[in-house]
């Protein structure tokens, strides 16, 4: 069937948009939504879908797919059924954000030990690092940092253990440093300004194979 024209609603100054559709037996049925934009209401005439639609099922299709986490995808479709105007990306935020920590994590291989010692930590673009091709292109240059669990997990991800040390770094949201959230890992901070070294310390994981491997 062709699209209706939309039309203005001048008692809410709003855009009408109506979208007609043949039942089996010849019924026509018509759904009738209200648009801030004529625009908007001119493609649900063609399409019969609002934005807010095609995002929840670009959302469901990003799961099926396994390039979105389940959990996060349920408090987007939440957020999305809360507030309709929202899109992709600013539902992604949303669903992923946590306040940073005043107590968090950073893994640095080992030879860093003495520089970190010295000067702390400083902002290192990843897309520059050994693991580069794994990188993707909104990754920053950022001091990055985690919960514990995480920061375990990442210190064996790379290889011998042994070879990394874990930070951990206390006071630092009282310092209330820019940051924002990881988008490729939402568990992870991005830490916008170095981290100086007298909130850093050893974590008991690394101190503990420095005493095992009779390290100074």
């Amino acid at each position: 069937m062709s699209p209706t024209q939309p039309y203005a609603d001048h008692t809410t100054g709003e855009w009408v948009g109506e979208h007609e559709t043949r039942e089996w037996g010849g019924e026509i049925r018509r759904r009738t939504e209200w648009f801030d934009t004529e625009a908007e209401a001119r493609s649900f005439s063609r399409t019969g879908h609002t934005d807010a639609e095609r995002t929840r099922d670009h959302i469901r299709f990003k799961v099926s797919c396994r390039e979105l986490d389940p959990v996060v995808a349920e408090q987007m479709l939440r957020l999305s059924e809360q507030d309709p105007g929202l899109d992709y990306r600013v539902l992604f935020q949303s669903a992923i954000r946590r306040d940073l920590s005043d107590t968090v994590f950073h893994v640095s291989p080992r030879s860093n030990r003495g520089s970190i010692l010295a000067v702390g930590l400083d902002i290192r673009d990843p897309r520059l690092g050994r693991y580069v091709r794994f990188v993707p292109p909104s990754q920053q240059a950022a001091v990055y940092v985690s919960d514990l669990d995480e920061a375990l997990a990442g210190r064996y991800a790379h290889g011998d253990a042994s070879r990394n040390d874990i930070w951990q770094i206390d006071g630092l949201a009282s310092l209330a440093p820019l940051w924002e959230q990881d988008q490729l890992n939402p568990t992870c901070w991005a830490v916008l300004a170095p981290i100086p070294p007298r909130l850093l310390t050893l974590h008991h994981a690394a101190i503990r194979q420095i005493a095992e491997n009779g390290e100074s």
